[in-house]
Formats: structure tokens, C-alpha cells, sequence
């Protein structure tokens, strides 16, 4: 596979996580679970953090 193309998949991969993880983050929210929300939300910044190497 390409470079290029190995990160498109990367990025997309990565951006299906961080939409599954902040669905999950909102349900958790709603339903009065603060720690689990805020457990959530500190994995999609680590899931972010993946590529970041790449884009600077």
C-alpha cells in the first residue's frame, strides 16, 4: 500500500474511533456517568494524539 494511502486509512480509522468514543462519551453524559464521560474523553485525545507525529 502507498504512504498516502496508509494514512488516508489511518485518518479514517482514527476518525471512526474518536466519532464511536464521543457517542459513547455523550450517552455516558446523559445518563449521569461523569467518570465514565470524562474516561472517555481523555481516550479520543489519545486516539487524536496518534497521528500527530505525522501532520506536523
Amino acid at each position: 500500500m502507498h504512504i498516502v494511502e496508509a494514512f488516508e486509512t489511518a485518518k479514517k480509522n482514527r476518525d471512526t474511533v474518536n466519532k464511536e468514543l464521543t457517542d459513547m462519551m455523550m450517552s455516558a453524559m446523559q445518563s449521569g456517568d461523569k467518570e465514565l464521560a470524562q474516561q472517555l474523553d481523555a481516550l479520543t485525545k489519545k486516539v487524536s494524539a496518534i497521528l500527530v507525529p505525522f501532520t506536523e
